[in-house]
């Protein structure tokens, strides 16, 4: 027998979008989710790859679920992200969710919090748009937003609770 896909093999998929794609691994989110669809968590997971998205609009709705980061997001032009729901748990010594000239990042919900004394920014603006309309962000030791100095980057807040320490 020759298994070709994750579901010949009888493994649960991580996240499914609105359209019925199963999604597998972070690969398959970005390469088989069509634009404009809302890609939901199925499980707790954890997230070792980098996320690469550009030219392609995204939900990502971690529907109650935790999501544990090892890695970041790297949101590239033309990426337009959005994310809301569940626990984000950072583990990363990277910068959570760097955020490119002509990319965007909304943030609908959810509960950020950095798990180790060494991550860094949990959003890093290089030229892009950060939207945070809701969430709760606890963060330890770095800033939670930072942002180089782009005359093109663009932050809203108008909502959230934010606590930092250290």
């Amino acid at each position: 027998t020759v298994y070709e896909t994750p579901a010949d093999l009888a493994i649960e998929p991580m996240a499914e979008d609105n359209q019925g794609t199963k999604c597998y691994s972070v690969a398959d989110i970005i390469s088989d989710s069509v634009s404009g669809s809302t890609v939901t968590l199925l499980k707790d997971a954890t997230w070792n790859q980098t996320w690469n998205l550009a030219n392609k609009k995204l939900t990502f709705d971690l529907s109650g679920y935790t999501l544990t980061l090892t890695n970041y997001f790297n949101l590239n032009s033309g990426a337009d992200l959005t994310v809301k729901g569940g626990t984000w748990s950072v583990q990363t010594s990277s910068n959570v969710f760097r955020i490119n000239s002509g990319a965007k990042l909304t943030v609908e919900s959810g509960s950020f919090s950095k798990t180790s004394t060494w991550s860094n920014y949990l959003f890093y603006l290089q030229g892009g748009e950060l939207e945070i309309t809701g969430g709760t962000f606890s963060w330890s030791y770095y800033q939670i937003i930072y942002g180089e100095s782009y005359s093109s980057n663009k932050l809203t807040i108008s909502g959230g609770d934010f606590t930092a320490n250290g």
